[in-house]
């Protein structure tokens, strides 16, 4: 079948662009793993002209997949695009060796990540030698950031792609409809701090909300990895696994720590990092760095008491 176009995703973030790009003309996405593949069957209820292409879950069988489709679309000339920043580096390989005319669209920066500079101790001499051994080889097609948790977890990020593969960047349509549902969505996920403190701060900004008059929802990080995990009794729930891109229409504010969709809303978007007292000075700065980088993140709110969120609410 002749697609009219082709995207490759590692993630949901894309999710915005294809959305707001989708033309009504027959689509495939081809879908990194099974865990982001339950949120772009959302995608394809609601829009009948995309399909989806599930790679396997074995590593050298999806390798084998994205090598011979990467050789198709070149020998086809069948341009194709591509958004991750770091969450696949084997893909970025393969573009790197066959170089097919193809579309890269960044979509986030990586300003809340640290760089590895080959000096670690806690993570044990097993990881520091794969990492060396990484870096030794790939050097200079990656760079290589972490983020720390319970443990370390790294990224790799391609440093250039060929010249075939051209850059084009996003912007998304910033919307500043008026109030109208009087709802509101918690956007919820497992943070680098006490997250049994994240849920009682929620509890307490639900209440100021529904003494507004708001009704409140959340919904979970759509990675199983990140999810909080939590039930918010006095709370609706949404499926997390549903994109927030296909309900961001339903709700008048979001609420959330570090979530990238709170920069979709800007001014009607409030952070509660500067709250959350576990949370170490030097990550929660580098996180706020990263939301005010994109999209209208530099509108979100950060509040430093809860009291300051009333003043927020119109």
């Amino acid at each position: 079948m002749i697609y009219s176009r082709v995207y490759f995703v590692a993630s949901t973030l894309p999710l915005k662009y294809i959305l707001e790009n989708n033309q009504n003309k027959k689509t495939l996405i081809i879908v990194k793993n099974h865990e982001i593949h339950k949120s772009y069957q959302f995608l394809k209820k609601e829009k009948k002209n995309i399909e989806l292409e599930l790679l396997p879950k074995n590593f050298i069988l999806r390798l084998l997949n994205i090598f011979f489709l990467i050789i198709y679309y070149k020998l086809k000339n069948i341009k194709f695009f591509f958004f991750h920043e770091c969450c696949w580096p084997e893909f970025d390989i393969i573009v790197k060796i066959f170089n097919p005319k193809s579309f890269y669209i960044p979509i986030v920066k990586m300003s809340g990540f640290n760089k590895f500079n080959n000096k670690f101790e806690q993570v044990g001499y097993k990881t520091i030698l794969k990492l060396k051994l990484f870096n030794f080889f790939f050097y200079n097609l990656f760079t290589i950031y972490y983020r720390k948790e319970k443990n370390y977890t790294f990224y790799f990020s391609f440093k250039r792609y060929p010249h075939k593969v051209k850059v084009k960047k996003f912007k998304i349509i910033i919307k500043n409809n008026k109030i109208k549902n009087k709802k509101i969505l918690f956007l919820v996920s497992r943070e680098f701090c006490d997250n049994s403190e994240t849920v009682e701060i929620y509890k307490k900004i639900s209440t100021i909300f529904k003494k507004k008059g708001y009704k409140t929802y959340f919904k979970d990080h759509p990675n199983e990895n990140s999810r909080l995990n939590v039930n918010l009794s006095k709370m609706s729930k949404i499926n997390p696994n549903k994109p927030f891109e296909l309900i961001e229409n339903n709700f008048d504010y979001l609420v959330g720590c570090g979530s990238t969709p709170l920069s979709y809303k800007g001014s009607r978007s409030i952070s509660i990092i500067r709250l959350i007292k576990s949370y170490k000075e030097k990550t929660a700065k580098s996180r706020i760095e990263h939301m005010k980088s994109i999209y209208d993140g530099k509108e979100i709110n950060f509040p430093v008491k809860i009291s300051d969120i009333i003043n927020i609410i119109k």
